[in-house]
Parts: structure tokens; C-alpha cells; sequence
């Protein structure tokens, strides 16, 4: 039975059971920090054959069906979770990374960005007293993700399956789905978790080597201090995601420039990024980001380069400071070439500017930082693959 025809069939099945048909509901929302009125249609999700029931099922918002992101993503396999200020989302499947921002129409779907469609950008909703949940347009979905989406009004049902799906023995109850006797192509083999691929962080200087010193207010700001805050607040989202992390100095010391690779190297890490701020003598005007590799190490061994670790890690950081574009670089700075891994070094802007000297010493501001390198990384470790 072809798969078009299973899909009549669950939408038939649905269309008998009352239970499942859409119809004009009334309740009360909350989302962008206010009560709204909701009166209209909410529909039935089904996700590789079975009936979901999530605390807010899918709804219409500015006429385009929503449907919430955690519960469709982990039926099909995939990991879903919230970074940094639980404003960015990332799911992680077999083959398919992407990340979205609350209120943000701009996804990244392995690495590559793309608009949602229909303007329509992922909310944060829940009925008043209940769960907030991730809804997005499902349209983003089928267009973007690549999951097959049905959606039948008559039935109230919105039906999603994942590419390749194949129902087993106990799915095929109430919605009276056959197997897909077209399926037969053998499953590719598991790859690495992203989350059991080591990070190492290298927060720049330390100890007794300051490096670059500017001022603000009458007072000195030393490169080493900065680095090291940003390192930390990467570190922190990445954990948070749950992703693994190991950092070079965790305070005021100082690793030489040997056994910071030294130290990515004995643990078999998947990428080194080490976090610097810029300097320029008597040009207080000079500003922006810039992120180097070396050239010495960027075959693809690991599956990806040290330019594409260094690219992503760019966009990301321009993408959330807005800060001017300096460009991806190569450089052939002690701890990026003697890696083993993928391996950047990211200048985030200039100590000797004083609109940037400012910002880098902001909350914020180091947030949005350690955001857009966190974000790099992800990125690119779904390319990587550790050799064992």
C-alpha cells in the first residue's frame, strides 16, 4: 500500500472518531507577556501513527496551524532542548540539527539558515495555568525539516511522518495503518552523539600575561578577565544543552601555548576554540569580529575543517552582537595549528575601542558572545566525527 493511501486511510479512521474532529474551541492564551481570547479551530496531532496528546494541541494563529515543537520532534527520535535564556530551541536528530529563536522568523537547519515560512515565527504559548509550550508554523515542518505533513480540516487531524517511517506491529491499533510495502532500503549506521564529542574552551592569557589592556571609566580592562567571563558564559550554554565541556584554565592562571592543544589532544576532543579580544595602538575607531583557523590544520579528517568551525562560529557571533563583520581569517597562532581537532580562534572585538571596551563588559553583551560561539560549535560538531 502506497503511502498516500495509508494516509486516506488515517484520515478516514480519524474522521469516524468524533473524539478527533477540529472544532471551535474557547480559551484563554498567554504569550508576548499578555492574555489573549482564543476562539477558533484546534486539531488532532499525529505524529509516525500515534495520537499525541500535548498540553496545547495544535491551534491556528494568524491563520496558520501551529504545532508545538517538543512533542513532534522527540516521536520521531530527535532531542529537543533550550539554551542560554531558554529563548533558543535546538533539535538534534539522526541527520537533521537545527535551532530556532522565540520570535525570530531566521532557523538554522544543519547549519544552513532558511526564513519560516508565512512569517509566522516560533511562540512561546500556554493555556492560562498550564505548560508553555514551543509552537511553531507547520508549514516550517514539511517545507524546511523535511517531515511528511498531512493536514485534513474535514477530520480535524494533522498527520506528520518522519522520512522512512515504517509502522511496527503494535502501531498498526485504531488507525488501521498498513506497513509501507515500499520501504525496504536498509537503515544508514547511528553516528556519533553530538553530545558524547568533547569541547574544549581556551579562554586567552591568564596569570601573569594580561594580554590586551584598554580602559573604561579611568580603569584598566585586561584581556584575561574578559576571556575568561566569556568562556565561562560558553561553557555555561553549552552545558546547558547538554552538550560536553572542558576548559584550559578555569582562573587566573596561565597554560603555555603548548599545553593548551596538549590538553585538547590527550582528550580526544572534537573542537578547540580559544577566545580572544583584539587590540590595535592609536586607532581607537578600529571594531568588529573576526575568527582565524590555521592553515596547517584544516584537512577534513574529523569530517569538517577548521575554516568551517571558524565560519559558523562567525556567523553566529555577528548573528546575536551585531558587531561589524572582520571576516574569517587564517593565522597560524600556536594553539590552532597543533591541534589535532578543528580548531578557531575568535577575536570578539576591540579592548581599545571604547563603544566596544563597553559592551564587553556588559552582562548582555557577553551573553550574546557566548551565544553565537556556542551556537558555531553545535553547528558544526554535527559534521564531526571523532576518530576513535
Amino acid at each position: 500500500m502506497k503511502k498516500t493511501a495509508i494516509m486516506i486511510m488515517v484520515v478516514m479512521t480519524l474522521f469516524i472518531l468524533s473524539a478527533t474532529s477540529a472544532s471551535a474551541y474557547k480559551m484563554m492564551l498567554e504569550y508576548d507577556g499578555d492574555t489573549h481570547e482564543y476562539n477558533g479551530e484546534i486539531y488532532s496531532l499525529v505524529v509516525n501513527n500515534h495520537l499525541i496528546d500535548p498540553p496545547l494541541s495544535p491551534i491556528i494563529f494568524n491563520d496558520r496551524a501551529l504545532v508545538p515543537v517538543r512533542e513532534i520532534f522527540e516521536e520521531v527520535g530527535a532531542d529537543v532542548s533550550y539554551a542560554g535564556d531558554t529563548q533558543t530551541i535546538e533539535v538534534v536528530g539522526e541527520n537533521t540539527y537545527v535551532t530556532l529563536r522565540i520570535n525570530d522568523n531566521i532557523a538554522f537547519v544543519n547549519g544552513r539558515k532558511v526564513n519560516i515560512p508565512d512569517n509566522v515565527v516560533p511562540k512561546l504559548i500556554s493555556k492560562v495555568g498550564g505548560e508553555t509550550k514551543t509552537m511553531v508554523p507547520v508549514r516550517f515542518i514539511s517545507d524546511s525539516i523535511g517531515l511528511d505533513v498531512e493536514f485534513s480540516p474535514e477530520s480535524g487531524a494533522i498527520l506528520i511522518e518522519s522520512d522512512g517511517y515504517t509502522p511496527a506491529a503494535e502501531d498498526t491499533s485504531s488507525y488501521s495503518v498498513e506497513p509501507y510495502e515500499e520501504y525496504s532500503e536498509p537503515q544508514p549506521p547511528q553516528p556519533q552523539s553530538v553530545y558524547d564529542k568533547l569541547i574544549v574552551l581556551d579562554a586567552g592569557h591568564g596569570g601573569s600575561d594580561s594580554g590586551a589592556v584598554g580602559y573604561l571609566d579611568g580603569n584598566m580592562i585586561l584581556e584575561k578577565n574578559l576571556t575568561l567571563e566569556i568562556t565561562n558564559r560558553v561553557k555555561n550554554v553549552l552545558e546547558n544543552a547538554g552538550y560536553s565541556v572542558a576548559m584550559t584554565r578555569t582562573d587566573d592562571t596561565l597554560p603555555s601555548l603548548q599545553e593548551r592543544p596538549e590538553f585538547a589532544n590527550a582528550l580526544n576532543a572534537a573542537v578547540f576554540v580559544s577566545i580572544h579580544i583584539n587590540s590595535v595602538d592609536n586607532a581607537p575607531n578600529a571594531n568588529g569580529t573576526e575568527v582565524f583557523y590555521a592553515t596547517e590544520n584544516n584537512d577534513d579528517g574529523y569530517g569538517t575543517t577548521s575554516e568551517r568551525l571558524a565560519a559558523n562560529i562567525l556567523e553566529r557571533m555577528l548573528y546575536y552582537m551585531g558587531s561589524t563583520n572582520r571576516g574569517v581569517k587564517t593565522a597560524e597562532h600556536a594553539v590552532t595549528r597543533r591541534c589535532n581537532m578543528p580548531a578557531a580562534l575568535a577575536e570578539v572585538g576591540f579592548i581599545t575601542n571604547p563603544t566596544e571596551v563597553y559592551n564587553m563588559t556588559t552582562d548582555e553583551y557577553q551573553q550574546k558572545a557566548a551565544q553565537g560561539i556556542a551556537e558555531g560549535i553545535m553547528i558544526t560538531l554535527r559534521d564531526i566525527t571523532v576518530p576513535r
